[in-house]
């Protein structure tokens, strides 16, 4: 037991020399360790990131507008449709007796009206004089009017019963078969251009205000984690969605060998501000801000000490901030060597790389 007491107390001693040691060497005569910042040549850039997915510039869920049995799908999913083409019906069995019904009664009104004035025009005596003969025509002719409305309600009913491509566009999903009962507004089936396809984000209104139609965008698709496809927004709308965000399109220019399709998600960094040619930098975290205001960087002077130095910066991008001052060539730029140390202006500091 001893023994084991004696091999503890001697890593103890060693663990608190060690300690003492390295303290020595950080802070030697008193110093800080900070670490040197270099200033960088970088192009700066400012971005917005959002997530989004590719979709059709023209993409419409298709259903009926009446209630019924689906009568008969004469597309399948893949074909693609011209515009206007007839892609589905509905039993019209019921309403075209209806209609022709309809379309009869009118025809008869019409007939009633030309035997009337066949017989009574040239001797309008016999209808009851003159004014007689005058009601009894308008009457005529509110009949056929009302005839004709029915009828053309019905047509209008009839066309309830037909699905139409509304564009030029391919089948993409077909939700119903034959046979099957259906309600007004039940999808049926989906249609998209594939040959406009556009890349929509999210956006959030605090960056909604950064953007504006034509500029670049830098698009990952999550099928293609190491392919970069330039985009441009092509489209802001003007208020928001129900989620109280804005959704933008933007133009994907499709990569050599990279089919884009329907549906990839992926994500866009949007260029809202960029510096024409590498400019004198920092990195974002190596610039400062005080409660006034004014910005700043650390710099050890040419006695070794740590001051602030105000400077003048210009664009502040993701990762770089543009330094426009100068700095005494006797100064260098130092930054703290962890998020946790907190520099002191005055003290004295020893400079690593």
């Amino acid at each position: 037991m001893k023994k084991y007491i004696k091999i503890i107390i001697l890593i103890i001693i060693i663990l608190t020399i060690g300690i003492i040691g390295y303290n020595a060497v950080k802070n030697r005569g008193g110093t800080v360790v900070v670490r040197e910042a270099p200033f960088k040549q970088e192009v700066v850039t400012k971005t917005v990131s959002a997530s989004g997915r590719v979709t059709s510039k023209n993409e419409a869920s298709l259903s009926f507008s009446a209630a019924g049995t689906i009568l008969s799908i004469s597309v399948s999913e893949g074909e693609e449709v011209p515009k206007g083409k007839t892609l589905a019906r509905l039993d019209s069995s019921s309403i075209s007796h209806s209609t022709q019904a309809l379309k009869d009664a009118r025809d008869i009104a019409i007939r009633n009206k030309e035997l009337f004035i066949e017989q009574f025009e040239n001797n309008k005596s016999l209808a009851g004089g003159e004014r007689e003969y005058e009601i009894k025509l308008r009457t005529l002719n509110e009949q056929i009017s009302q005839a004709e409305a029915n009828y053309k309600a019905s047509l209008a009913g009839l066309n309830n019963l037909f699905i139409n491509a509304p564009f030029n566009g391919t089948i993409i999903d077909i939700n119903m078969n034959p046979g099957e009962t259906v309600s007004p507004a039940t999808p049926v089936m989906k249609i998209a251009d594939l040959n406009n396809l556009v890349f929509e984000v999210t956006v959030d209104q605090e960056d909604i205000g950064l953007l504006k139609n034509g500029q670049n965008v830098e698009v990952v698709l999550d099928a293609y984690p190491n392919n970069i496809f330039s985009a441009v927004i092509q489209n802001i709308p003007l208020f928001a969605d129900t989620t109280n965000s804005f959704s933008v399109e933007m133009k994907l220019i499709n990569g050599e060998g990279h089919p884009v399709l329907l549906g990839m998600e992926g994500d866009a960094n949007i260029i809202v501000e960029s510096t024409d040619t590498p400019v004198k930098t920092l990195d974002y975290d190596q610039v400062y801000s005080d409660d006034s205001g004014n910005t700043y960087v650390w710099v050890v002077n040419e006695t070794g000490l740590l001051i602030k130095r105000n400077i003048e910066k210009g664009l502040e991008g993701d990762l770089y901030v543009e330094i426009k001052s100068e700095i005494n060539g006797n100064e260098r730029v130092v930054a703290p060597l962890n998020d946790n140390q907190e520099l002191e202006e005055g003290v004295k500091v020893q400079v690593i790389e």
